[in-house]
């Protein structure tokens, strides 16, 4: 992984305001200043308020469900966010969602 800063395991719950994370790895690559990779957990209810990145965002669901974009997306669902578009977050599900983040950096 060369420069990247490599971090071990899985966000583990979803902490007290429902919503936790952790990185995976993160550094610069040959195209990107900083391209970042962190787990994600959201509690069945929990979520967060629409904004807007000034980066491209990929999400990977997989367990349970998220809403976003006014659809649901199950385990295995792709996610893409481009840069500057407003997008918001929430678990519609009884179960915790878990997910996959990369966040691309110019």
């Amino acid at each position: 992984f060369g420069k990247y800063a490599i971090y071990d395991s899985f966000a583990r719950d979803a902490g007290k305001e429902g919503f936790s994370t952790r990185t995976v790895f993160e550094g610069p690559s040959q195209w990107l200043t900083r391209l970042q990779c962190h787990t994600s957990v959201l509690a069945p209810g929990a979520g967060y308020a629409p904004h807007a990145d000034p980066y491209a965002v990929a999400i990977i669901v997989l367990d349970g469900e998220v809403e976003t974009l006014g659809k649901r997306f199950a385990p295995h669902s792709v996610i893409f966010h481009p840069a500057g578009q407003l997008h918001g977050m929430s678990n519609p599900a009884k179960v915790p969602a878990r997910y996959v983040v990369f966040e691309f950096q110019k």
